[in-house]
């Protein structure tokens, strides 16, 4: 679990303004450009009132359009792959296997983008920390309720949420909830073709599937906030999630050409129930002095129940094997951290803290393996639990060197401990302790009051998850190959661990107006690339081994105009574009192309807002994600064709209490396609994915009273 990040310095920006101004003066009101402008951590705010303006029903969307993210699998910084960005709820790792895309943005407060750590966040961020802030208590009383119809292909949602909140005396309180109910059909396409040493064609096979799946969940973030006096305030942030899935697949195969795969039909169904349940109690105190205290008690739980059956049938349509699997996961954890900041001098904010963290962990797996006549062909009772702790301290100085001068330096320890053990392997314990220095500078340009240049370096790593650190085998029963392989744990893997800095220009205009010019680089060593391999059964098996260093490096550009900026008389549009360019290079795999593993080379938003009246606002964006080929080990390739989105919304105020938005998504409707490619001196192998994309239609209603 990380801290919140709540020593960085948000001066009121004013072109004349020299003056240093206290690190807690942090106002949530006011620009949010004013306060990035004069923070000497480079820190991007992106206010809830952003993230509603589509009307998305779960943050990923929202997510997408800001400067630097990417979505794919996952929500990503760098244009990196799973595990290089750190994301945080409140300031705390949520635990694995709780999808954070599938929160509402009406839950959100605002996100937090650092592109570089800070000491009292966790430094497990080689691509950086998003940091996702629930809606907080207010000071007046609201209630509102939004209801939403949407249609996604040929299928039908809906969403209903509704936020209460007000403040008697010193206690004041808040409940923000959203029910929701998504439903999709997918059609992907997956073509097949085999070649021997020769380069003679001994395979081709066609597959389509017809995927289905229905999803009904409800989100509450309830809040207390209790000022006990002018100087302490104790707060306690409660998350309740709970999400029903339902999920049919049906699988057929067309072999044009050498073997039928094992099962040339086959159907999947599943259904889960998802809970995740989070509680935090913060307690802030200020003293006459000017220090502070901060000190935040965190308990969570997660709980998993899913079943899976899967039925195979031969060439003539025959039930040929059964299975049905139970699976349960729960997690548990308990953690605290604080920070303690107090002032030295009139131009040092000196700041320290710890973080404590205790998480168990608990998977079972029962699998029956039926024949088509009813007998048992295998049983499977697989158990797991691990325990991982985490312990972290820190300390850090912001200091005022002149006034055009600020920086920030600070180091922190962190140090993993995960102990894990199963009825089917051996037990198995790994520690680790990364330190790490952090510095950041801020420079206002003498003269040029609009302009900052800002330098940041750090060292951060990317630890192993538990699963990936288990030996425990996920199987893919029918056709494995080198491009479907099974999958498996290596308890002897290393963290990464990765040296790196970066320098920004950002020049700001009147009226919210921002330009902001950025460029990175970072080496990482001991960088975790994918191992091929067959067992002594002859299965293709794929896992995770250390391997050499790798470089990452890269520039991004940020802007947003309002043109009223360049021309008084223009029309009331704001301009958003934002580009980033990313390469890596992984020194130990000796081919072309020889990226990390789901690097986006290059991706772009281009937006644009009218307020075409008082009541009518108009809007759009263009979401595009260049595709590169991976080579991802010293025989496999992976292909991504390029991806382009396009949305629409339209916003009309009937009056102050009422609003209604209408939102035109994915109009482009494009297909996703991607490739891989196993290359080896026995044979060559190529499977590739097509997935059709729905076009959304949307319309909210929003209603205050």
């Amino acid at each position: 679990m990380a801290l919140l990040f709540l020593s960085a310095p948000n001066l009121a920006y004013a072109e004349a303004a020299t003056e240093p101004v206290p690190a807690e003066s942090i106002r949530v009101t006011g620009s949010q450009i004013s306060r990035r402008a004069n923070d000497v951590t480079a820190k991007v705010v992106i206010a809830r009132e952003e993230l509603q303006r589509y009307g998305d029903a779960n943050l990923a969307d929202a997510l997408r359009r800001l400067p630097g993210v990417t979505v794919s699998g996952g929500i990503r910084l760098r244009g990196l792959g799973e595990g290089y960005t750190e994301i945080l709820i409140n300031g705390d790792k949520v635990p694995q296997g709780f999808s954070i895309e599938s929160l509402s943005p009406d839950m959100i407060e605002r996100v937090e983008i650092l592109r570089s750590a800070t000491a009292d966040s966790s430094a497990q961020a080689i691509a950086g920390t998003i940091n996702i802030l629930l809606r907080k208590s207010v000071s007046k009383k609201q209630q509102s309720l939004k209801a939403s119809a949407e249609r996604i292909g040929e299928r039908n949602g809906g969403s209903l949420g509704f936020q209460l909140a007000d403040k008697q005396d010193d206690l004041s309180y808040s409940l923000v909830g959203t029910l929701r109910r998504l439903q999709t059909e997918s059609l992907p396409r997956i073509d097949q073709s085999g070649f021997d040493a020769d380069g003679r064609e001994n395979l081709r096979r066609h597959i389509q599937q017809i995927n289905r799946e229905t999803t009904d969940s409800i989100s509450l973030t309830p809040q207390l906030n209790w000022a006990q006096e002018a100087d302490s305030t104790l707060t306690w942030q409660g998350f309740i999630d709970y999400k029903q899935n339902q999920y049919s697949s049906d699988n057929r195969t067309n072999t044009q050409f050498g073997a039928p795969s094992v099962y040339p039909h086959f159907h999947e169904r599943s259904s889960s129930d998802t809970t995740l349940l989070r509680n935090d109690l913060i307690w802030s105190r200020s003293f006459e002095t000017g220090h502070k205290l901060n000190a935040k008690l965190s308990l969570s739980h997660l709980d998993r129940k899913k079943n899976y059956d899967f039925l195979g049938y031969d060439t003539l349509a025959t039930l040929r094997d059964l299975r049905h699997v139970d699976s349960t996961l729960a997690e548990s954890g308990l953690g605290s951290n604080g920070k303690y900041a107090m002032p030295v001098g009139s131009d040092h904010q000196l700041a320290f803290g710890w973080e404590l963290a205790h998480a168990v962990r608990k998977e079972s797996r029962s699998e029956t393996d039926r024949l088509e006549y009813g007998s048992v062909k295998e049983e499977i009772d697989e158990r797991y639990r691990a325990t991982v702790r985490k312990a972290a301290g820190f300390i850090q100085d912001e200091w005022q060197v002149t006034p055009n001068w600020q920086t920030y330096m600070g180091v922190r320890w962190e140090g993993l401990y995960t102990h894990s053990e199963s009825n089917i392997s051996q037990q198995i314990d790994t520690r680790s302790s990364v330190w790490s220095p952090v510095f950041q500078t801020l420079w206002k340009i003498p003269g040029m009051p609009k302009d900052r240049v800002r330098f940041a370096f750090n060292r951060s790593y990317k630890a192993p998850t538990t699963a990936s650190l288990v030996p425990r085998r996920y199987v893919e029963y029918n056709d494995n190959s080198p491009t479907n392989p099974s999958r498996q744990g290596n308890p002897k893997l290393r963290p990464e661990l990765s040296w790196g800095g970066e320098f920004t220009y950002e020049h700001y205009f009147a009226g919210n107006g921002l330009l902001s010019l950025n460029a990175y680089a970072r080496t990482i060593d001991d960088v975790m690339v994918q191992h091929l391999f067959q067992d002594e059964a002859g299965s293709w098996i794929s896992t995770l081994n250390n391997k050499g260093k790798a470089d990452i490096h890269g520039v991004g550009l940020e802007s947003k105009l309002p043109l009223r900026t360049l021309w008084a008389d223009a029309a009331a549009v704001d301009i958003q574009l934002d580009m980033s360019w990313n390469w890596s290079r992984v020194h130990e795999v000796k081919r072309p192309d020889n990226r990390l593993d789901e690097q986006v080379p290059f991706s772009a938003n281009l937006g644009l807002t009218w307020a075409a009246s008082d009541q009518l606002t108009l809007g759009g964006n263009f979401n595009y994600k260049r595709g590169a080929s991976a080579a991802i080990s010293d025989f496999l390739t992976k292909h991504s064709e390029t991806a382009r989105i396009l949305d629409l919304y339209a916003t009309w105020k009937v009056n102050g209490q009422t609003q209604l938005r209408l939102t035109l998504g994915n109009l482009l409707g494009q297909d996703a396609k991607t490739w891989i490619r196993s290359a080896n001196a026995g044979a060559n192998s190529l499977r590739s994915f097509t997935t059709p994309s729905d076009r959304t239609i949307k319309l909210l209603l929003d209603q205050k009273f």
